[in-house]
């Protein structure tokens, strides 16, 4: 499998914000060949030492589509 790994630095622990932005990371390395199986997203918040990850399924996926889909811009 692959795992996509981010670093974050902020104050407040907030996984929820960042899942939509990491599967979007897992679905262009699947689409450009470079993760094979599966993929696992993985966030780091540096400041308090606390590591999340959950898999890229389809609800991460759903979560990509809604927050591109909800874009001002893309009317």
């Amino acid at each position: 499998g692959t795992v996509i790994l981010d670093y974050k630095t902020d104050r407040l622990v907030r996984p929820e914000r960042y899942w939509p932005q990491l599967g979007l990371y897992g679905m262009a390395a699947r689409a450009c060949g470079l993760a094979g199986g599966a993929v696992e997203l993985v966030l780091f918040y540096v400041r308090a030492g606390e590591l999340h990850s959950r898999p890229l399924d389809e609800e991460v996926i759903a979560e990509v589509a809604e927050a591109v889909g909800d874009r001002p811009d893309r009317a």
